[in-house]
């Protein structure tokens, strides 16, 4: 079986930034999850091979998701353009 095409981790960031309310981190691994799935693979500018829970481990510690009321949010300003 073919492993699954990486995404850039971007794609995660662009899609949060659709949510209309902020997040608990629980929802957002699931709509990550559901909308690129379980086994799906990511890179970004630094790493590759990450899966979805690395991957937002990753954004919460370098402050690409943060906290904002009573949820998480992505800090839109803190996405590369490249």
């Amino acid at each position: 079986m073919e492993a699954p095409a990486s995404r850039h981790g971007h794609d995660v960031l662009h899609l949060l930034l659709e949510a209309e309310a902020p997040m608990t981190p629980e929802q957002i691994l699931e709509r990550v999850t559901s909308a690129f799935g379980a086994d799906a693979r990511f890179h970004t500018c630094s790493r590759e091979g990450l899966d979805v829970p690395t991957l937002l481990a990753m954004f919460f510690r370098k402050g690409k998701i943060v906290q904002q009321g009573g949820g998480y949010v992505v800090a839109g300003h803190r996405i590369c353009n490249h």
